[in-house]
């Protein structure tokens, strides 16, 4: 199996029946979410992408869309 994706990553669903797994992605997830959604995050990300900086254009596409990350939404906030 090749590389996984960030986004990837973090949707995806643990074994069906597997509470303790499925509780313990869903505390990482939250806290990656989390961190994204900050407001001083948000906009180091925006001023990134206006920048044209790699990083912030590779999340923009590959990540964003998927886990819906504030920063890169069209009609923010």
């Amino acid at each position: 199996m090749g590389p996984v994706s960030g986004a990837t990553a973090l949707g995806v669903s643990a074994a069906e029946g597997d509470a303790a797994t499925e509780a313990g992605r869903d505390r990482v997830r939250g806290s990656c979410l989390a961190v994204t959604d900050r407001a001083d995050r948000c906009g180091v990300a925006r001023e990134g992408l206006a920048a044209g900086d790699r990083r912030m254009v590779w999340r923009a596409d590959s990540m964003a869309p998927e886990l819906d990350l504030r920063a890169f939404r069209d009609g923010r906030p």
